[in-house]
């Protein structure tokens, strides 16, 4: 019996071992892929413009070229509070006649655009939602959970919507840095679904 409780008790203690050595190679892991995302979508970008599908000289290209080199330098790096300033700055750096509060002006610039180039802007959005919710589990799970409720299909659709609501007032009172960042996610992983559909 004493034998059982000391093999528990190496095990783990193993687990804890191992999980903490790990915490950090994981991280390292998630920033070099979220880097690796950006890297491709920015090389697919500028073989389109080898290729003369889209123009160097475009302001959608020189927007989403600048936009990846941005995220490149900060990719899986960056607190919250510097992933949502690095995704101001990106808001602000948007073609003055592309700006609008839902971004409804800036995809239907896209979407007049060749579609190779549509779908590389909604993976990018992708990446840029992933790389908001990624060192945060509460913007992880609050994307998590607004996605579930906007893709329901019953007739608990209506009261789920309305909970998400207060749910998200509430949030915006506690935590309102936490509910931007959802916020932000949400709105990203929408337009990337939009453009890649």
């Amino acid at each position: 019996m004493i034998a059982l409780f000391v093999a528990l008790f190496v095990l783990a203690m193993s687990v804890a071992i191992q999980s903490v050595l790990l915490r950090s190679h994981r991280r390292l892991l998630t920033a070099q892929e979220q880097a690796f995302r950006f890297h491709a979508i920015r090389d697919e970008l500028e073989l389109m413009a080898v290729n003369k599908e889209i123009s160097p000289n475009d302001q959608v290209f020189e927007f989403v070229r600048w936009t990846t080199n941005v995220c490149i330098q900060g990719a899986g790096k960056l607190t919250l509070r510097e992933a949502l300033r690095t995704v101001k700055t990106i808001e602000s750096s948007l073609p003055a006649e592309m700006r609008g509060s839902d971004h409804g002006r800036f995809v239907k610039a896209i979407e007049r655009r060749p579609e190779s180039l549509q779908k590389l802007v909604g993976e990018m959005f992708f990446a840029m939602a992933t790389m908001l919710v990624a060192n945060d589990f509460w913007v992880r799970f609050g994307l998590h959970c607004a996605k579930a409720i906007n893709t329901t299909n019953s007739m608990l659709h209506k009261p789920l919507l309305k909970f998400q609501r207060i749910v998200d007032s509430a949030a915006t009172l506690l935590s309102p840095t936490h509910s931007e960042a959802v916020s932000y996610a949400r709105e990203y992983s929408e337009m990337g679904h939009r453009l890649v559909a």
